[in-house]
C-alpha cells in the first residue's frame, strides 16, 4: 500500500484515520494505492459537555490499473467521556441518510450514509455549532 497525504487542510488528518481503520476493517488495504483529497465538507457538534463530533465529507483517490479516481467518503469523529470513536464509509451518489444535528444547524451539503453508523443528533435539538472554519475544534479532539 503507497500513501501520498496532502497537509494544510483542517482536520485532513482525523479523517484519513479514520479511512486507513475502514479499509484495514475491510480488508482492502493490502495492495491498492491511494491518495487523500481534500475535505469537502465538515461540521462539529457539541452535546452537553461530555460529547463533540465532527462529521467531514472527503476525497480519497485510489489507483485502479493505472488511473486514479476519486471517491468521496463520510467520516465521524466522536469524542465520547473521554475515548475517541471514528467511522467512515463510502458515499454513494444516492446516499442522503439523515443528521438532525447537521440539518439542524443549516448544514446541507454534507452529506451522510443512508445506512447510518454515526450519531444523528436530536430533531429541533440545536447544538453548539463551531463552523466550518473554526480552527479551535481540532484542539478537542486531540
Amino acid at each position: 500500500m503507497k500513501e501520498v497525504s496532502q497537509k494544510g487542510t483542517f482536520g485532513l488528518s482525523e479523517a484519513f484515520v479514520a479511512f486507513k481503520n475502514y479499509i484495514a476493517e475491510k480488508d482492502i488495504a493490502e495492495g491498492i494505492d491511494y491518495k487523500f483529497g481534500e475535505i469537502l465538507h465538515h461540521s462539529s457538534h457539541t452535546v452537553g459537555i461530555r460529547k463533540i463530533y465532527h462529521h467531514y465529507n472527503f476525497t480519497v483517490e485510489i489507483k485502479n490499473k493505472g488511473c486514479w479516481i476519486p471517491r468521496v467518503y463520510f467520516a465521524e469523529v466522536k469524542m465520547k467521556y473521554g475515548h475517541k470513536y471514528r467511522f467512515c464509509s463510502h458515499l454513494e451518489v444516492t446516499d442522503d441518510g439523515l443528521c438532525y444535528s447537521c440539518q439542524n444547524e443549516g448544514i446541507n451539503k454534507l452529506k451522510h450514509p443512508s445506512k447510518g453508523g454515526y450519531s444523528k443528533g436530536y430533531d429541533g435539538a440545536v447544538c453548539n455549532y463551531l463552523g466550518e472554519d473554526s480552527s479551535d475544534e481540532e484542539d478537542e479532539l486531540m
